[in-house]
Order: C-alpha cells, then sequence, then structure tokens
C-alpha cells in the first residue's frame, strides 16, 4: 500500500505544469542570460574585427596592386625556400644518421636557425622585384597591349610563347643570377650573374630544365 501511495505521489508531482523541480532559480537564468549577452557581445565584435581587416586587405590590393604585387610575391619566394631549405636539412639529418649507424650525428636541433639567410634574402628580392612588380606589368600592361584582351587559342599560344621563348631565357634567368651575386656580395653583380647564368646554360641544360 505504502509503495502504491509512493507512486501515485511521484506521478503527481513530476507532472505538474508548474513542477519547480524543472525550473530554474532566478540567479542560474541571469547568469545564462548574461552569459549569453557577453556571447552575443563577442561575436559582434570579431565580426567587426574580421570585417575591418578583410576591407583593408582588400582595399590595399586594390589601390596599391604594385605594393600588393610585391609583398606577396616576395613573401611566397621566401617562405618556399624556407620550406626547401628545411627539407634540405631534414634529409641531411636522416642521411646522417643511416650512414653512421646508431651514433650522433649532425642533427639540426633548431633547423631554423641553420637557414641561409643570403640565400632567403636573394629569393625575397627576386620574387618580391620581378616576379611581383616585373611581372605585374608583363603581363597586367604589356602584354594586353601587344597581345590584346582575349582569351582565344591563338592569343593564348602567342602569350606563352613569347614567356618562354623570349622572357625566360633573356629576362628571368639572368635576373635571378644577377641578385643572387649581389645578395652575395658581388662587385659586379650582373657580370657576374651573366657569367654564371651562361655556365648552367651550357654545362647543366638550365633552358631544358626550365622548359
Amino acid at each position: 500500500m505504502n509503495k502504491r501511495l509512493l507512486a501515485v505521489f511521484l506521478v503527481l508531482f513530476f507532472n505538474r505544469p508548474n513542477s519547480e523541480a524543472f525550473q530554474s532559480s532566478p540567479i542560474v537564468n541571469a547568469k545564462r542570460g548574461a552569459t549569453a549577452v557577453r556571447r552575443d557581445r563577442s561575436t559582434k565584435i570579431k565580426y567587426i574585427i574580421n570585417n575591418d581587416i578583410i576591407g583593408a586587405v582588400e582595399e590595399f590590393y586594390t589601390e596599391s596592386p604594385v605594393q600588393a604585387a610585391f609583398l606577396t610575391c616576395a613573401l611566397k619566394a621566401s617562405a618556399a625556400d624556407a620550406v626547401a631549405q628545411l627539407g634540405q636539412l631534414s634529409a641531411m639529418d636522416a642521411d646522417s644518421s643511416l650512414k653512421r649507424a646508431g651514433e650522433v650525428g649532425p642533427q639540426h636541433d633548431l633547423p631554423l636557425l641553420n637557414i641561409q639567410i643570403p640565400r632567403n634574402l636573394a629569393f625575397l628580392l627576386y620574387g618580391g622585384m620581378y616576379q611581383g612588380v616585373a611581372q605585374h606589368f608583363i603581363y597586367n600592361v604589356f602584354f594586353p597591349a601587344w597581345f590584346g584582351h582575349t582569351t582565344d587559342p591563338l592569343t593564348v599560344a602567342c602569350k606563352v610563347l613569347t614567356d618562354i621563348t623570349f622572357l625566360g631565357p633573356l629576362v628571368s634567368l639572368p635576373i635571378s643570377f644577377a641578385i643572387k651575386s649581389a645578395v652575395y656580395g658581388s662587385s659586379s653583380p650582373f657580370i657576374e650573374g651573366l657569367e654564371k647564368y651562361k655556365y648552367n646554360v651550357v654545362q647543366n641544360d638550365l633552358l631544358f630544365k626550365y622548359w
């Protein structure tokens, strides 16, 4: 009998429409409300900041295309060389460990500190000045003036052939060697760069590798 009464009491208690057992206290509700307000305010602030950043970047690229091209290509070239150098250091460490058969080799605990700064600087300058600024004018100013703005197969073929037969061998590659020579302290970077370029073309089949 007592068990039946207890069961009836529990059913009635938990089925009350306004049972306090399922109601939050005013303090809990206030805390939840304050948290929701803070979350909403934080979301709005992040949204405004993100929009401001995106707007500023878009404005920079629209109103300063040359500076944007230099900055973007310089950073990309520098980052690409840094990744390549880190890969070379890792390969050297692995090869050294294999050759020494368990002995401790010249491991690079801090590989970023072993990056060749002059080489990376050469990539940064070449990326910014030629791939960024020079190619901005070549592809966005000169090519449209020379070949027009159309994208038909003949126009595209003319642009590609001009790039690989004229710009690459006579402009792009010589400039890269000249910049590297200047960064490494040459007193005549252009002449020395051309000599190294000629040597690599004749001895190392540079143009065939480039094409």
